[in-house]
Parts: C-alpha cells; sequence; structure tokens
C-alpha cells in the first residue's frame, strides 16, 4: 500500500503483536494489534500470512517485507486523514515538533469487524524522537536561548519525515544547524555539548563548529543546539573529494592539527569517519560531532574515544580509506 498518507517511522512484528509508528504532518500515531484480540477477523488471516512471509525472508537473509506494517495502517487510515487533515510540515516550528499531538490507538475485533481503540484522547509529547534535557542540568554557560517557537525547521513534504536535524531558520532570517537531542542518544549529544562548550570557554579558534545557541521550549528544556552551516560544506564521503588528490595532503594536514590542538587541551574527537571530516567552499577541511562513539573501520572498539584512537583513526582515513578511492580501487 502507498504510503503517501503517512510515514511510517518504527515498528515491530512478530507471531503474538505487531505495533508500527506512523506520522501524519506532526501528529504521531502509535498503532499496536494483540492477534488474540482479532481473531476471526479477515484482518487476523491477512496479518498471519504476511507475518509467514515476513518470518520466512528473514530466515533466508532476504530483505523482509513490511506490508503487515502497512496492513494495520490501513484501517486507521479514514482515523488518521481525521484526526490530521495535513499531512505538510512545511513551515511549523521546533515547537510543533516538540508538542505534538499522539494518539495511541489498537485494533481489535467486534463481532468479525475492526474497531479502533484510543482515537478519542490525545497527548502532547516530543515526535521524531525528540528527547528534551532539562536545562537546568546543563552546565551553566553564556549561549543566546532561542525559542522552540521561533525556529522554522526545513522539513518539506517528502515522503519520509526522518528527524528534525537539519537546516532551520530564526526569526530573523538566519540560517544555522539544529541538531536535536534525540533518543538513544542522549549521551552522544551531553558528550558534544560539552565539548563544544569546553573549546569556547578555553577560546580555542579553529575550524570546528562553534556553539551559536540552544533551542529551548516552555523556558525550562533544551530540545537541541544550533551551530552555523558550513558553506558549501561536502564531506569526504561525497565521490568529489575523491578526485581532488591534490588537496588531500592539505586536508589530512588540517585535520591533524585540528586533533593535535585538541589533544593539548586534553580533549578526544571520539568518531573519526569520513562523513566527520567537512570541506568548505575554501576547499578547507573541518572536524564536525564531538557525540563519541567509534567506527570500527577506523577506530577499533578497545581504542574508543581516545587519544590513540583519534591519531589511528585519522591515519587509516587518510591513508587507506581515502588512499583507495583515490586510485579507483573497487569499494
Amino acid at each position: 500500500m502507498s504510503t503517501s498518507s503517512y510515514t511510517l517511522c518504527s515498528g515491530s512484528i512478530d507471531q503474538v503483536t505487531l505495533w508500527v509508528v506512523v506520522m501524519r504532518g506532526r501528529a504521531q500515531f502509535d498503532i499496536t494489534v494483540h492477534l488474540s484480540r482479532i481473531q476471526g477477523t479477515d484482518l487476523e488471516k491477512q496479518l498471519t500470512t504476511e507475518i509467514e512471509k515476513h518470518r520466512t525472508s528473514l530466515q533466508r537473509g532476504l530483505v523482509p517485507s513490511f506490508e503487515p506494517l502497512h496492513s494495520i495502517c490501513k484501517p486507521c487510515l479514514p482515523l488518521l486523514l481525521e484526526l490530521a487533515p495535513t499531512k505538510s510540515v512545511c513551515g511549523l516550528s521546533l515547537e510543533n515538533f516538540v508538542n505534538a499531538p499522539t494518539y495511541n490507538l489498537e485494533l481489535v475485533g467486534e463481532n468479525s469487524q475492526i474497531q479502533i481503540l484510543g482515537g478519542e484522547t490525545c497527548s502532547y509529547a516530543p515526535v521524531l524522537e525528540l528527547r528534551p534535557i532539562n536545562l537546568a542540568d546543563i552546565p551553566q554557560n553564556d549561549l543566546p536561548l532561542f525559542s522552540a517557537k521561533t525556529i522554522r525547521a526545513n522539513i518539506d513534504n517528502q515522503e519520509s519525515i526522518g528527524s528534525t536535524q537539519g537546516k532551520v531558520s530564526t526569526i530573523d532570517g538566519e540560517v544555522l544547524y539544529f541538531k536535536p537531542r534525540e533518543s538513544g542518544r542522549e549521551g552522544q549529544f551531553d558528550r558534544e555539548l560539552r565539548i563544544l562548550l569546553e573549546i569556547q570557554s578555553r577560546g580555542l579558534i579553529m575550524r570546528v563548529p562553534r556553539l551559536q545557541g540552544l533551542v529551548i521550549s516552555n523556558e525550562t528544556l533544551c530540545t537541541g543546539l544550533l551551530l552555523p552551516l558550513i558553506p558549501a560544506g561536502m564531506d569526504l564521503l561525497h565521490p568529489q573529494t575523491w578526485t581532488l588528490h591534490s588537496l588531500h595532503e592539505k586536508w589530512e594536514a588540517q585535520v591533524r592539527s585540528i586533533v593535535e590542538e585538541l589533544h593539548a587541551h586534553y580533549i578526544v574527537w571520539g568518531d573519526v569517519n569520513p562523513g566527520n571530516v567537512v570541506i568548505d567552499e575554501a576547499m578547507d577541511a573541518w572536524v564536525i560531532d564531538f557525540g563519541g562513539g567509534n567506527n570500527a573501520e577506523f577506530v577499533g572498539d578497545g581504542e574508543r574515544e581516545s587519544v590513540v584512537g583519534d591519531l589511528r583513526g585519522v591515519g587509516r582515513l587518510f591513508g587507506g580509506w581515502l588512499g583507495r578511492r583515490r586510485e579507483g580501487v573497487p569499494l
């Protein structure tokens, strides 16, 4: 079934229970089906067949079908259209996603017919995995605070709404980059904020994004941070950078210089990988993303978030990884 009427965000399929999270506009719908509660319905028969196909695909190592998740959305579609008449999220503020209507729906069988429970109850909660933190829990700083009501997210009317992260604009028209605090990545967000505050407090001048401010909701919750957009930013995953052979040595020297200065101030970059080296319009290299973690291709688990890991990762990035792409070695 086409998903043109909603966006499927996440879900789970097993032989007992199915659940799916979908969005239409800024409204989120959590839909659950317990097969024991729809016995005797056509939907039970359909789902039983689709779940078996899904399980077989997994066993064979094939790409599984998510048709069961769409099948439980289909009976809910008229209600989704009623409760969220507009799918477009163009021009909405970040506050619209911090306090978004959320419905918990359950499909049940009654006299062989499907009934939908929960449509009459709406709560308001963050969507798109946003997990704000109390502003009081953030280290004291002099960063500007931006109300989430005044920040417009650059989310268009595409089929998939994955995150609020990305380009945003302030009420004054300034274009910045918003990095949200997301579920499952709270530790990475907190680490990055701490390190960027440390860089700022030490007055370090280097090509790393400089904190522009925090986005707050209801004057008490921090939903994310604002960073400058790197002009014409293009990371090393972009094939165009692989062909600029004469600049590779310069970029490596620039990245090593940044990393060495960080280490001199007891700051570890943490996640060395080509997506975290960005080239600006002047063809200079920037280091981004201080959320930590590691990409095992560049930094082994045993060297995660360490000085040795940073240095070895930079060597692997500009040596083997970029070298193979520079020489056209098949990936």
